[in-house]
């Protein structure tokens, strides 16, 4: 999905229930915060949060990430969910002639769209 972002603490805690109280809560408000920026520059309506914690829960990366996901009206097939779709991604080689291929200068309208959404709503 388009805008597609990850919420990651900055020190290394793989479960959530590692997670001070103040971090989560710091945690939580910076995703609310990136969630408004990621809905007004991929003009969404809607956005899906989830989180896996431990392996049974489908966790693949030992690191806590909070995804957030832009969803708009009929953005997924009727009954498809986009969870389902993540090992797919996840198994593409990153250099696969299959795997859209974003350049620099891509990498860099989207980082700087970001930074400046993120200005005007005090992130």
């Amino acid at each position: 999905m388009p805008g597609h972002s990850l919420i990651i603490p900055n020190h290394h805690i793989e479960s959530l229930t590692e997670l001070s109280e103040t971090d989560l809560g710091e945690m939580m408000v910076f995703a609310r915060r990136i969630t408004s920026v990621l809905k007004k520059v991929f003009n969404c309506n809607g956005f899906d949060w989830t989180l896996q914690d431990g392996f049974s829960a489908g966790q693949t990366v030992p690191h806590l990430h909070l995804h957030v996901i832009p969803r708009k009206p009929l953005d997924l097939d009727e009954g498809e969910e986009w969870y389902f779709k993540i090992p797919d991604n996840e198994q593409q080689l990153l250099d696969s002639r299959t795997r859209k291929h974003l350049f620099d200068q891509d990498y860099n309208a989207i980082t700087n769209t970001l930074t400046e959404a993120c200005k005007h709503l005090h992130v």
